[in-house]
């Protein structure tokens, strides 16, 4: 008896460390499900957020939801901008110029300030936003230096022939 009675003492503390064990992976996992909650929350009103600037402009999400997402994708795959960056910087663009398709022209340079100043999307989208708009000056402040009356046109060009191709490569590092 003496003999049975230690194996199972044994196997009794055994079977609590698996005890332990499992219930620090149930734990786990129920950390790693409250995190995915929360990050799809958090893309849910990136989209809200998005869905209201493209509605202020008149433009329907919905109905550009497909070829948006697929250009956000796209973008994700070469770039180290995530999806809620880009929509977040695309609403701010949207808000500041009024027109979606130009909005959606601007993100590449957005993208390229912002890796190569090293800013967050949101900040880029500003900037670029207002260099659109006519707010040339401002480039200044990011070693652009534009002839006196430089046009819009003319300091986005600035823009991408400094900063090109700096999203890409940024991800490529």
């Amino acid at each position: 008896l003496k003999g049975i009675s230690g194996k199972l003492e044994g196997f009794s503390g055994s079977l609590k460390k698996v005890g332990i064990a499992a219930g620090i992976g149930a734990g786990a996992v129920v950390a790693g499900l409250g995190l995915a909650t929360k990050a799809a929350a958090e893309e849910e009103q990136g989209i809200i957020h998005l869905s209201q600037a493209l509605s202020n402009v008149g433009v329907s999400y919905e109905e550009q939801r497909e070829k948006l997402e697929g250009v956000i994708a796209a973008q994700q795959a070469k770039t180290t901008f995530s999806d809620s960056q880009q929509r977040d910087s695309l609403a701010s663009l949207v808000a500041i110029t009024g027109d979606y398709d130009r909005s959606l022209a601007l993100m590449q340079t957005t993208m390229d300030l912002a890796a190569g100043k090293n800013m967050d999307l949101v900040s880029a989208a500003e900037i670029v936003g207002r260099v659109s708009e006519g707010n040339t000056t401002i480039l200044g402040r990011y070693g652009i230096q534009l002839k006196e009356g430089a046009t819009a046109t003319e300091a986005l060009t600035a823009l991408t022939q400094k900063f090109g191709g700096q999203a890409e490569a940024a991800a490529q590092t």
